[in-house]
């Protein structure tokens, strides 16, 4: 699946900013839905399997159907990522790479250089 690139606003807690841009991935509800039942059923599969290991049963029966819903319901959520971030630092003017994530209320990260906060959003 190919990206698109898209402009992106990269500031700081202070009010500094400066322009980056990234790629934005958008997942349909099919690809949504299928990842997430595969994640689920997965994490179901390894669990009963599990089931005959003496101590390591203890944890995994119920640990890795909580890890299954809880990446089940992550992933239906994520209906955009934006990767690939390439920007200035707005704080100390460096040049970054982020790695970015889930596009739902704005990514946090900070900067290799002087470990500042960054909030990163994207242009409208």
């Amino acid at each position: 699946m190919k990206g698109v690139v898209v402009n992106l606003t990269v500031s700081t807690e202070l009010g500094e900013s400066c322009e980056g841009v990234g790629e934005l991935r958008e997942y349909g509800p099919l690809i949504r839905y299928s990842m997430s039942f595969g994640w689920l059923i997965t994490a179901l599969a390894l669990a009963t399997a599990l089931l005959v290991i003496p101590v390591i049963h203890l944890i995994t029966t119920w640990l890795l159907p909580i890890a299954g819903a809880v990446g089940f319901v992550s992933i239906i959520k994520t209906k955009a990522t934006i990767t690939k971030i390439k920007s200035d630092c707005p704080a100390c003017k460096s040049a970054v790479l982020l790695r970015g994530g889930r596009d739902d209320h704005g990514l946090r990260e900070s900067c290799d250089e002087c470990n500042r906060p960054l909030i990163i959003s994207r242009k409208t």
